[in-house]
């Protein structure tokens, strides 16, 4: 048995052991093979959910780290520039030509004046979960953002995907609700978020649990209740204890000579 994880950021993590994805390979002792990739858009997981299609296997894990349907692959290279915002601060941030985040000018004037479509990509969105839907292995959608999958389209997701279990509420509001208030985490987030897939280490083991509990003994994908809010507060943030028990181990040393609060 093999866990394959699809997603962006959420899904991808930095062989950490403290994180959610390696913890739950662990406990159920098992391979994990993590394809996320923070910033990329649905294309870009169909695309290697496609590539792996034929190495997945009767009784694996599939996780899919739902992500924004806004997101367009722009650049075949740079899966990770898919959106505007993204292609704009590549482009100010004067990246060498080498990076995978430079942006040139002609290519972001081009970006600029293409008006982006999200049907295409709805279509993509369907057709992983169709596919997924079809196959014999244990499926798992993580929903990340509450406007990606509105209220009304709820049940009849389940009913039409009904191989396929959907997480009741979303991993985006356990990572804002990490942050005790919306300017420290405006404050945080422009710079670089120092936590693995957008959580504390503390909450991981949390999200691991249930994960773990679902898969075990079938119990509720509840991510609505059970995780800690308001870990990150300006004092916190600039705690060296805090920091090296919640935060990426090569980040700690920036966060730490910088205040945050």
């Amino acid at each position: 048995m093999t866990i394959w994880l699809f997603g962006a950021s959420c899904a991808y993590e930095d062989n950490d052991d403290k994180t959610w994805q390696r913890m739950l390979a662990k406990s159920i002792n098992t391979e994990l093979k993590n394809f996320g990739l923070a910033g990329v858009g649905l294309e870009y997981c169909f695309h290697k959910f496609h590539e792996q299609m034929d190495n997945i296997t009767k009784g694996d894990i599939v996780i899919f780290c739902y992500t924004q349907i806004g997101r367009k692959w722009f650049f075949q290279d740079r899966p990770r520039l898919t959106g505007l915002y993204s292609v704009d601060r590549a482009s100010t941030q004067r990246w060498n030509s080498s990076s995978e985040y430079y942006v040139s000018e002609n290519e972001r004037n081009a970006i600029k004046h293409t008006h982006i479509h999200t049907k295409p990509i709805i279509s993509f969105r369907e057709l992983f979960l169709t596919v997924l839907n079809s196959m014999d292995v244990k499926s798992i959608v993580l929903n990340v953002f509450s406007n990606e999958k509105p209220d009304n389209y709820k049940d009849l997701w389940e009913q039409k995907y009904s191989n396929i279990t959907f997480s009741k509420g979303f991993l985006y509001d356990i990572t804002i609700d990490e942050f005790a208030d919306k300017e420290l985490w405006n404050n945080t987030m422009d710079k670089s978020d120092p936590r693995e897939s957008h959580l504390c280490y503390q909450n991981h083991k949390i999200l691991h649990d249930v994960l773990y509990n679902h898969i075990i003994t079938g119990e509720t994908l509840d991510l609505r209740n059970g995780f800690i809010k308001g870990l990150i507060t300006s004092t916190s943030i600039n705690d060296e204890e805090f920091i090296k028990k919640n935060f990426r181990p090569f980040l700690a040393k920036k966060i730490m000579s910088t205040d945050l609060s």
